[in-house]
């Protein structure tokens, strides 16, 4: 009977330590997992050269960037709308050269009525 209950504790005792043992390797296996998940979008190195294509884009006018119609590393094609420039510099721009050439056009017939009229009187 010594015996029986001797094997009785001995399976008693291996349960938890068989239990224990069990959640150990599943632990392992989701770090394992996750880990490899990681390495697989993560590079790691101390010596990396990186290849790519950059092209630099430059307006020919100046202004301020109102909205981007693109996102980093997005392809485009040729003739897609990047970004709109706010117009409102430009819309000031036209009013004050509108005013200027107005002025300029007031001053060219005044000057041509006193030309008028000085060339009438010397006769």
């Amino acid at each position: 009977m010594v015996k029986h209950m001797k094997k009785a504790f001995n399976n008693q005792n291996k349960r938890p330590i068989a239990i224990v043992a069990l959640a150990i390797v599943i632990i392992a296996i989701i770090f394992i997992v996750f880990y490899l998940h990681y390495r697989s979008m993560h590079v790691a190195t101390d010596d990396a050269f990186v290849e790519g294509k950059i092209h630099i884009i430059a307006s020919k006018v100046n202004g301020t960037v109102k909205i981007i119609h693109v996102y980093d590393n997005q392809f485009v094609k040729k003739d897609d709308l990047l970004l709109e420039i706010d117009p409102v510099d430009y819309d000031v721009k036209v009013r004050e050269t509108t005013s200027a050439y107005e002025a300029e056009q007031a001053k060219s017939s005044e000057t041509q009525d006193w030309m008028f009229h000085a060339n009438r009187r010397s006769r």
